[in-house]
This record gives structure tokens, sequence and C-alpha cells, in this order.
């Protein structure tokens, strides 16, 4: 299929499909209304209790297994930091959001890397060489979406937690390790969308993505990170929110082995 000027394979229409998918994922998050799969996991808010103090840098944090809130029991005023290491905590998260944000912005820029044009062309040939890089074009747009879904969840999350720790360090950088890894299993899946390594590797990454994105989310919560009167209700069902994407993408491993066409379209069950 071609649409005028710029070709269009077979291979290019289930490509397309899953970017697709991301673009009305990225649109969900611009406008504000996530959608079923509820893949940032900020449908709802997770803060109960607004007059137990939101700020960050609150040092003692207690978990109140009645109310199934984080409660700070020294605190009486809201915004008030507690403990002689509020700022320290507070600065601990600043870094890895900053550090995050950057290899966020690095993984994003890198897909520049996926063109290329020769050098001394004839006029002629300059426009066909651009159109033949479609299967680039479609891959690169297809990670952006992903990177920039992933980048807002992030930013979510971070913004309910006042305090770091080892293990939320190692979590987050098992999660940016998959986002630094987007780019290439996309463009294989730009130039192999019907074979089953090129779904099977885009599908086995995008899981992992998703389960390290949510696993962030379980960490901060466990280890009472988390800003004064989080909802542990709220919580786990953000949580269960976030992790029914990458199991539709886990789950459409097994469909590529017997059709990777048909593994491509069950993606669709994950909007």
């Amino acid at each position: 299929m071609d649409i005028g000027w710029w070709p269009v394979t077979p291979a290019h229409e289930k490509t397309t499909l899953a970017g697709a998918f991301w673009i009305v994922q990225l649109g969900s998050v611009v406008c504000g209304t996530p959608t079923a799969s509820g893949l940032l996991g900020h449908a709802r808010p997770v803060v109960a209790s607004p007059a137990l103090g939101s700020t960050r840098g609150v040092h003692s944090v207690n978990h109140d297994d009645n109310t199934g809130t984080h409660v700070d029991p020294a605190s009486s005023q809201q915004g008030v930091r507690r403990g002689p290491f509020a700022g320290a905590a507070e600065s601990d998260t600043r870094r890895l959001e900053a550090f995050s944000d950057g290899v966020f912005a690095i993984a994003i820029t890198l897909l520049v890397l996926n063109f290329s044009i020769p050098a001394d062309l004839a006029d002629g040939e300059v426009w066909s060489t651009i159109t033949g890089q479609s299967d680039q074009f479609i891959s690169a747009a297809i990670s952006f979406a992903v990177i920039g879904i992933y980048w807002a969840s992030h930013h979510t999350t971070f913004t309910r937690i006042v305090r770091g720790s080892a293990a939320l360090s190692v979590v987050n950088l098992l999660h940016l390790a998959t986002i630094v890894f987007l780019p290439f299993p996309t463009l294989v899946l730009a130039e192999y969308s019907d074979t089953f390594t090129g779904v099977a590797m885009y599908a086995v990454t995008l899981s992992l993505t998703g389960y390290t994105s949510a696993a962030l989310t379980w960490t901060a919560w466990h280890q009472g990170l988390m800003q004064p009167g989080t909802n542990r209700q709220l919580v786990e069902a953000q949580i269960i929110g976030m992790v029914t994407t990458p199991l539709v993408f886990t789950l459409s491993i097994g469909i590529a082995w017997i059709n990777p066409e048909a593994a491509v379209y069950s993606w669709l069950l994950a909007l």
C-alpha cells in the first residue's frame, strides 16, 4: 500500500498499529484521561488525608494498618518537616529524579541516531532516500511515545515519594535500563514485525518496562517512603492498573510463537 508520496509496506501497517497504540496512550496523558489500562496509575488521587501533610522531607513515617495510610505521629501541622535529616531525604529524592530525567532525555535524543543519509546525492535522490527510511521514522515515533509515557508515570510516582532508599535506587536503575534499551527493540520491530523474534523482543522489553515501573511504586510504598496520608488501597489499585499493560505484552509472546501478526493486534487489549 502506498500513501501518495510515502511508501507503506504490509510490515509498516503492523508497526503503525503499534505506534497508534502508544499514541493513544500518550494522548490520554496529555488530555489527563488515562486509558482503561491505567498505565500511569494516576486516574485517582492516592492522598486520602491532606491534613496529614504532603510536603517532601518528612523523616518519621509510620504505617497505620487500621486506616491503610502512612502517618507522621510527630506532625500536627500541615507542611511541617520533621527530623534532623529532612533536608537530606528531600535532596536524595531530587537527585534520583534529576538523574532519571537525564536518562529519559538522553534516551529520547538518541532516537535521531537511527537516521542517516549518504553524501553527494543527486537532487532527485534526496527525497527518495529520506522516504526509504520510513521504518526508522515509525520506530522513532513509537519509541518517543513510549518513553514519554513512562517519563510521565515516573514523574507522577516521585511526586508522592518523600524519602529515598538503596532499594528504591536499585529498582529505579532497573527501570531506567529498560528505558535506555527501548529504541533498539522498537527498531527491530519496524524491520521484522512479521517474525517471532521481532515481536517477542519488543513485547519482552515492554513487559519489563511496565513491571519495573510498578515495582518502583510498590517499593516506595512497602518501605514507607511515600508522603503521609497515602492510602494503601488506592496504591494497590494503582499498581494493579500499572501491571495490566505489561501483562498483555507478556501473554502476546506466546501468541507470537504461533502468529506474530495476531500478537501485534492483541496489544489492543491493553487499551
